[in-house]
């Protein structure tokens, strides 16, 4: 997988440039939840989903994410999400997503007082 280009993604999803970036996130939309943790095991990989992208694990590192995201074999289950702080916001779009759709998946969540490093 190729890292997608931050500022590009900020102008397909019509954010400010201000947006600051939240980190990569691993994203299930037929759930709509978030990888939070696996655990590995002898015989099997156990994953845990969180409901909110802020409840999510996120990752600083696009090659982190994709290195997890092969590891868990999450190909057909799960999508690489760059994830943008908006206005106490997060933000998501994916940048695996077919930009001539036209179908740009942008979910809002609002942040619950959480400080956002």
């Amino acid at each position: 997988m190729i890292e997608p280009d931050l500022d590009q993604l900020r102008q397909q999803m019509k954010l400010p440039s201000s947006a600051l970036f939240y980190g990569w996130l691993i994203h299930n939309p037929k759930c709509g939840d978030f990888l939070h943790s696996f655990k590995q095991g002898q015989l099997t990989t156990e994953t845990f989903w969180a409901a909110t992208p802020e409840s999510g694990f996120e990752f600083t590192q696009f090659e982190h994410a994709v290195e997890t995201f092969q590891l868990l074999q999450l190909q057909r289950k799960a999508v690489i999400v760059a994830a943008f702080d908006v206005d106490q916001k997060i933000v998501i779009s994916s940048p695996q997503q077919d930009h001539e759709s036209n179908n740009d998946a942008v979910i809002s969540h609002t942040l619950s007082n959480r400080i956002l490093h």
